[in-house]
């Protein structure tokens, strides 16, 4: 299987004002993020999870000069994100491979619901004719076609915003997706429908999703790779296991809703025992 994402002796702090850096909040060993597949990140509160968001979706700059990050979406193409941050080519690669879903959304309130969502597109070059006509058709999808093309951000209801920042986030091209707690303000039914649609675009496209949730229940069912993110209390610092990485089999005879480790193989109810402690 490829990898995506190569991390090395990761190590991540942030930069105060004044120039120096916080004590590490986040090391990582070592860890492969696969191409092509849905990994969901789960763990306890300050564990790290959106800074390996931050880290890997080039947001903030939080790599000690030790850390190794490879990024590799095709054959063609790598980049050492250790490396990048003084490189002009930063924003080209976030233009053309990254994608973001927030839980509060980021909805340009000043642009309609339909701009909002073309926006994505038409910054890679796609026109608004057909960014629109690719809007409307993935808002049907998602039984929002009633909402009018005027209308604007704070005129809809939570879920509603939720939604449609999914949307925007699925109509462009891109590499992988990045979303922390991109459900969080919805409901089981229309969690299922979004992250139902969110894999069926992976699989189609052989793209990725990296995934922060607190739903177990939505991780067992479309995680590929689980990685649960640890904190050690005495050293305040977000680490990640191995042993505490969990891998979907690939094989299409095995067992569904089968997970295994390095050491040991769980369908989904013993799973979730397992989960629960790790992170609470």
């Amino acid at each position: 299987m490829s990898s995506l994402f190569h991390l090395k002796n990761l190590s991540c702090a942030y930069r105060r004002a004044d120039g120096s850096t916080t004590p590490p909040v986040l090391t990582v060993e070592q860890l492969e993020l696969p191409i092509g597949k849905m990994v969901v990140l789960l763990g306890k509160s300050g564990a790290g999870k959106s800074t390996i968001l931050e880290t890997l979706g080039l947001m903030n700059n939080t790599l000690s000069p030790e850390s190794e990050l490879l990024f590799s979406p095709n054959d063609k193409e790598q980049y050492r994100f250790e490396k990048i941050w003084a490189n002009p080519q930063i924003a080209d690669i976030r233009k053309r491979h990254f994608s973001f879903i927030f839980q509060n959304t980021n909805l340009m309130p000043n642009f309609t619901v339909y701009e909002n969502i073309c926006l994505t597109q038409m910054i890679q070059g796609t026109s608004y004719k057909d960014a629109l006509q690719k809007a409307r058709e993935t808002m049907r999808r998602i039984g929002l076609q009633e909402i009018d093309e005027h209308k604007k951000p704070h005129e809809l209801s939570g879920g509603q915003r939720q939604r449609v920042a999914f949307v925007r986030a699925i109509t462009p091209n891109f590499s992988v997706l990045f979303g922390d707690e991109p459900t969080g303000n919805l409901d089981e039914i229309n969690s299922r429908e979004l992250m139902t649609m969110l894999r069926d675009n992976i699989q189609q496209h052989g793209r990725t999703a990296i995934i922060v949730t607190h739903n177990i229940d939505l991780a067992l069912e479309f995680g590929d790779q689980i990685i649960i993110l640890t904190k050690d209390n005495e050293e305040k610092c977000g680490q990640i296991d191995p042993e505490n990485i969990f891998y979907r089999p690939t094989n299409p005879n095995a067992n569904a809703a089968a997970w295994h480790t390095r050491q040991a193989q769980y369908n989904n109810v013993q799973m979730r025992p397992v989960i629960e402690q790790l992170i609470h």
